[in-house]
């Protein structure tokens, strides 16, 4: 399965636009300066769910597989680098 990434802007009009023109049944809010990824009409994956809703901020990572467009496979993440790595970790 691959995974791609899209990286929020902070303009949830142009976030919302982007992810749905993957496929990703999600809209992106800005409701007080927090942004979030809701994901839409959830009740059509998951019996009973409440919804689906992770807290973001511009920058995040929206990470999502073109191949599965369920709300499991959508997660909201913040990017790593090597300079994030533990400092330390043994190299075996």
């Amino acid at each position: 399965m691959n995974f791609y990434a899209y990286r929020l802007t902070g303009d949830a009009e142009a976030d919302t636009s982007a992810l749905r023109a993957w496929g990703l049944g999600v809209t992106v809010t800005n409701e007080d300066g927090e942004l979030a990824v809701e994901v839409n009409n959830p009740g059509r994956w998951v019996t009973g769910c409440i919804g689906y809703r992770w807290i973001a901020q511009a920058g995040s990572l929206v990470v999502f597989s073109p191949d599965e467009r369920g709300p499991m496979h959508i997660k909201v993440v913040t990017e790593v680098t090597a300079a994030d790595a533990p400092k330390n970790r043994s190299d075996r």
